[in-house]
């Protein structure tokens, strides 16, 4: 992600509300369900490569 593009996004993307654990606790519920559909739609096999750039 460039930095013009973080910018923007930072600056538009606000996270309140009450009884907030955390920074996170408000996109949890989407990030589990964006994960469980990655997990029923690809299956990993024996001959899998990962970049050092996507970790």
């Amino acid at each position: 992600m460039s930095r013009n593009r973080f910018q923007e996004l930072y600056m538009r993307v606000r996270i309140y509300g009450e009884n907030v654990k955390g920074p996170y606790a408000k996109v949890e519920p989407l990030s589990s369900h964006i994960q469980e559909v990655n997990l029923g739609v690809w299956k990993p096999e024996r001959n899998l490569a990962i970049d050092e750039i996507i970790v």
